[in-house]
């Protein structure tokens, strides 16, 4: 592997949680010793929320086995089980004896005596759930039973709750009420930013004993956050593939081809959708529909396969289902790209005369020769007038939107890339919302690029965030907050937080131009800028009206 060619001794981004060698920097050291404070403080019950692969269950392990030599800890891993379960899995951590028969009621008696007795010997409990978003309501019930012990106004057991967002949606819930007003702190560990992701990826290569110059390149960690969006578990993957591509071009620093080629194998969003989307597997699927049809009739019809009041009654309706649903054009839209089974073709006839000629005038003349072949063998089966010409005008269908949707999944592919590659506005011609605005035009109602568009926005309001915060407000040219707000709000005029950056924006602009506020011409530099973002806001006039006293009245030192 790559090891020897970087001179590490170990792995340096493993699958497994390493809680021997914690990232500490930043909001995540925050994040822990807020966590800790609670739990060591009897602060009642604490929630910890966090998108997956943020990193909780290496906290919540880090935390247990920082706390366990002072407190009984509980840890449940998996609270998917009944309540019965759940209280005779905090009862066998804290070492009691449960009794054989399966009575909650007395279950919950002896687990509250046992409480008492730890409270009594100065013993304090804390009982950590992983994964509360899969908890049922039943088992929220018992944990709100359980947080009423106390005595002498100290809770008699602590509660840390670990899950993903959709925990607080589960608490949101009426049966969950009376539990959520229980809680005391609500933590959220939140993904790494783009620094934040350089200097853990230099923790880990350090971790792995390595010492040389950097290895990742500053354009392949921007790529490895747009990719990742700050999750740790997909930055392991990304990092490790991505040294993985460097070894084999025997390249001694990655960069962000070597990330591209890493993430060849990960499924994001439009590839998920694009696969769902209905094809010829699709078409070969609805012709085994009609063979089993067939053959189902064919069994039905056998004498001594059904009594023969089955027969006259099922069949005559089964063939009437049939023939109404040929004529809503569901089955012939399914079969455009391969023709109508033989063996069904007999079904379908309905004894009606028609000219070859109404037949042949539908087919396109590039396909002359197919048409009269096609015709021909139809007109031997005797199908009706109606039922070819469907077929015939789905074919031309299909032929016409066989162009568009090519074109389409070519362009949705090229959107993806561009997505991938963080494309989003430039350049011009070969960015993803340019993409997906051309398939807007092709298909108006494509879910695939409605979506994408939803993604796009998503990703520059939150890019335009970073810039605002960085000062880079107009400035360079492509890459500033103003152009990436102004694009959200050209294709979703009503975005309501590309909005809110620009007001920062001009929040910034006029902040700027208070702080030179001696310098009449940059001042006011600064002013028409914020005026030309959101023309008469009337925070401006105040500034300009502000700024001008200030000037001309100095205030003395």
């Amino acid at each position: 592997m790559y090891l020897d060619h970087f001179n590490m001794h170990r792995f340096p981004f493993p699958n497994a949680a390493d809680i021997d060698h914690f990232f500490e920097h930043g909001k995540r050291k925050v994040t822990l010793k807020a966590i800790e404070y609670a739990m060591c403080h009897e602060e009642g019950l604490t929630t910890v929320v966090g998108e997956i692969g943020v990193g909780k269950s290496t906290i919540l392990r880090l935390l247990v086995k920082t706390i366990s030599t002072t407190l009984d800890t509980v840890v449940i891993d998996d609270p998917r089980m009944m309540p019965i379960d759940f209280l005779k899995a905090i009862a066998f951590q804290l070492n009691i004896n449960v009794p054989q028969s399966n009575n909650i009621q007395d279950l919950r008696t002896i687990l509250n005596n046992h409480l008492y007795q730890k409270h009594m010997e100065q013993q304090r409990v804390v009982v950590v759930i992983d994964e509360v978003q899969y908890i049922s309501s039943e088992v929220l019930e018992e944990i709100h039973m359980l947080s009423n012990l106390e005595n002498n106004e100290k809770r008699l057991v602590q509660w840390v709750l670990f899950g993903q967002p959709q925990m607080e949606e589960n608490l949101m819930g009426k049966a969950a009420s009376p539990l959520r007003d229980r809680i005391i702190n609500r933590i959220c560990v939140e993904q790494l930013s783009l620094k934040e992701i350089d200097s853990y990826i230099k923790f880990r290569l350090n971790v792995a004993g390595y010492k040389g110059p950097k290895i990742f390149s500053l354009s392949a960690i921007q790529l490895i956050e747009a990719i990742s969006c700050g999750s740790i578990r997909k930055i392991h993957v990304l990092a490790h593939k991505s040294l993985l591509a460097a070894f084999s071009m025997n390249a001694r620093q990655v960069g962000p081809h070597h990330v591209k080629l890493g993430n060849q194998e990960n499924i994001d969003y439009f590839q998920s959708l694009n696969r769902r989307r209905v094809g010829k597997p699709g078409v070969e699927l609805d012709n085994r529909i009609f063979k089993e049809i067939f053959h189902f009739i064919k069994k039905v019809l056998t004498p001594g396969n059904s009594p023969r009041y089955v027969n006259m009654v099922f069949v005559p309706i089964f063939l009437i289902v049939v023939v109404g649903w040929i004529n809503s054009g569901e089955i012939l839209a399914a079969a455009t790209l391969k023709k109508i089974p033989k063996q069904l073709e007999t079904i379908f006839y309905l004894g009606e005369d028609f000219a070859k000629k109404d037949i042949i005038a539908d087919y396109d003349e590039a396909n002359k020769e197919e048409s009269q072949r096609y015709n021909s063998e139809i007109l031997q089966k005797k199908v009706s007038v109606k039922t070819i010409r469907k077929q015939t005008a789905t074919q031309h269908l299909s032929k016409k939107g066989d162009v568009v949707n090519g074109k389409i999944q070519e362009l949705l592919h090229r959107a993806n890339i561009n997505y991938r590659a963080s494309r989003l506005i430039s350049p011009k011609g070969q960015n993803a919302l340019e993409n997906l605005k051309t398939v807007l035009e092709l298909e108006p109602n494509n879910i695939i690029a409605r979506q994408g568009l939803r993604s796009v926005a998503q990703k520059l309001n939150d890019l335009a965030t970073k810039d605002i915060e960085a000062w880079r407000l107009s400035k360079p040219q492509g890459h500033n907050a103003l152009s990436k707000l102004n694009a959200v709000l050209e294709f979703q005029p009503n975005n309501e937080e590309a909005q809110q950056g620009l007001n920062e924006v001009v929040d910034r602009y006029i902040r700027l131009a208070y702080k030179y506020y001696y310098d009449h011409d940059r001042s006011r530099h600064y002013l028409v800028k914020a005026e030309s973002i959101i023309p008469d806001d009337p925070r401006i006039l105040k500034a300009s009206s502000r700024i001008y006293l200030m000037a001309k009245y100095p205030r003395r030192k």
